[in-house]
């Protein structure tokens, strides 16, 4: 019995050890927005913590605006972005935001992909 006891405790140890790293967490976010070419849109990433950020990874090809600004007293992020004048068509943007980073050095584990597409009318 001690045997069988032994057998199943180390195959458990083994097992849990081999198990491998999913990596971080990620989720993607889809969005559709119609705007009008001379509207200046504002999409909020939530609230981060100092070492923690977003970034813009496919940039938008036809906008006048388009960038992440950071509200340092509460923590928000929000991306804020205008299509080019007298642009009418579809434009498209991705952000990585990335949290749980507890000192700055180490990769984020939770991990969202906001992918934006934009239908610009006049």
């Amino acid at each position: 019995m001690k045997k069988i006891v032994l057998f199943l405790l180390c195959s458990g140890l083994l097992i849990s050890c081999n198990k491998e790293d999913d990596g971080p967490d990620e989720k993607i976010v889809l969005q559709q927005v119609t705007i009008n070419n001379s509207e200046i849109f504002e999409y909020s990433l939530g609230y981060f913590g100092d070492e923690e950020s977003a970034y813009i990874t496919t940039h938008p090809k036809s906008s006048e605006i388009s960038l992440i600004i950071r509200d340092e007293v509460p923590g928000e992020i929000i991306f804020q972005y205008k299509a080019n004048e007298n642009f009418q068509g579809s434009d498209y943007v991705e952000i990585f935001a990335g949290r749980g980073s507890s000192n700055g050095t180490t990769p984020s584990t939770n991990i969202e992909i906001h992918k934006i597409t934009f239908t610009i009318t006049d």
